[in-house]
């Protein structure tokens, strides 16, 4: 009976004691730290900028993407890798494959590629559907700190691959790789 009520005093002195409150806002941010792109120079030239200032909250990619011939049947296949502390790939953590030309014609088919799709989209002029076209696309200021990324992921090292092909030709069009971190960042929003 005396420890129950001790227990239950103590319980009274911790409610009652004044903490303050924190206003805060955790975000998950990548941290890039290298950029790989390799492509088929029959059909497109690609060009890009990585932007790394000291501020790991300002880091930004542009491209310019030529297309040289007209595409059509393209599949997106992209995968996220978490790697262990000594830089060897531990797990796949996420792997979608998407046929990209039915994603067009019904963005909302997939929620995750939505959410980046609508802010990559936003900054560019990028093919809005199948096939695509030839000529000069861009996609500009592509700050990896507002690029929506899924909160189940780890604060860990990474690699991102999204490779696109074309599965009737067997061709890989694109590769993209991006190897970094991801981490969290508390920003105050209220005092």
């Amino acid at each position: 009976m005396k420890k129950s009520f001790s227990i239950l005093l103590y319980t009274v002195i911790i409610l009652c004691i004044p903490f303050p409150t924190t206003n805060a806002f955790v975000k998950l941010i990548p941290v890039g730290s290298k950029v790989n792109i390799n492509y088929s120079i029959r059909t497109f030239n690609i060009s890009y900028i990585f932007h790394q200032p000291t501020s790991v909250t300002n880091q930004s990619l542009e491209f310019q993407i030529d297309i040289k011939r007209s595409v059509k049947d393209v599949k997106l296949q992209l995968v996220y890798h978490g790697l262990t502390k000594n830089g060897t790939v531990s797990s796949v953590l996420l792997k979608r494959q998407v046929d990209l030309c039915a994603f067009l014609r019904n963005t909302k088919s997939d929620r995750l590629l939505k959410s980046v799709y609508d802010y990559i989209n936003e900054r560019s002029i990028i093919p809005t559907r199948c096939p695509f076209a030839p000529g000069r696309y861009y996609m500009c200021n592509i700050r990896f700190a507002d690029v929506p990324v899924p909160a189940f992921l780890p604060e860990s090292d990474f690699i991102l691959d999204i490779v696109y092909y074309s599965q009737v030709r067997s061709e890989t069009l694109v590769e993209f790789r991006l190897r970094g971190r991801l981490v969290r960042i508390v920003q105050k929003v209220l005092l």
